[in-house]
């Protein structure tokens, strides 16, 4: 996960980490962790977020996927399962 680019994308919308957890249903703390990649998000979350931050599917591949995943077929509201810290999602 690109945390700097979450981020810059977060901060640009002029979303704090609270209204972020909020939209999430999580805690602050909890919201801080995933953002710093200490934690991972899960598939709905990494939905949530795109859809929060109105994020592009160039920028959700750059942000949660490292940009690993096909330039082409994919749709947010289709992301692969598997972004946990040292679980690679699936390229399909």
């Amino acid at each position: 996960m690109n945390a700097i680019e979450l981020k810059v994308a977060r901060t640009r919308k002029k979303f704090t980490q609270e209204h972020m957890a909020s939209s999430l249903g999580i805690s602050t703390v909890a919201y801080s962790k995933k953002e710093r990649g200490e934690s991972g998000f899960s598939p709905e979350q990494i939905k949530a977020v795109a859809k929060v931050l109105e994020l592009d599917q160039d920028q959700v591949n750059t942000i949660f996927f490292d940009g690993q995943l096909p330039k082409s077929n994919f749709r947010t509201d289709e992301l692969p399962s598997g972004n946990s810290p040292g679980v690679e999602a699936p390229c399909t």
